[in-house]
């Protein structure tokens, strides 16, 4: 598979589906080590400050099934802190009227996933 940096891309009004690597160490519902959460914050803000919306997928631990205690919460309120606007974390399941609208040669997570979008002008 070929690599495209994201720099090259014309970002403006589109979309971009990033896939990332928040599977961050919790205490509760407190992150101990937000260190892979911050490894993106650059790419997010490359993403945005070029006028696209970025939607950001992941998944914390192994889960077979939903679990509370799994949930992408705290790394939505994480993100809304870091990137100073709100990240709105939405569920999709492999049912949900959403994902079967997503083409079927894309590869998504079964489980929560943050967005983050452009402030309106």
């Amino acid at each position: 598979m070929t690599t495209v940096p994201v720099s090259s891309l014309q970002l403006e009004g589109k979309k971009v589906l990033v896939r990332c690597d928040f599977n961050v160490p919790l205490d509760g519902r407190h992150i101990t080590d937000p260190t892979r959460i911050d490894a993106s914050l650059d790419t997010i803000r490359y993403i945005t400050g070029h006028g696209a919306a970025a939607i950001l997928c992941s998944h914390l631990g192994r889960p077979k099934e939903r679990s509370p205690e799994l949930s992408l919460k705290p790394v939505a309120e994480y993100l809304s802190t870091a990137l100073a606007r709100k990240v709105t974390l939405i569920a999709i399941s492999r049912t949900s009227s959403r994902a079967a609208r997503i083409p079927t040669s894309t590869t998504l997570s079964a489980r929560p996933i943050a967005r983050t979008r452009q402030p309106s002008a």
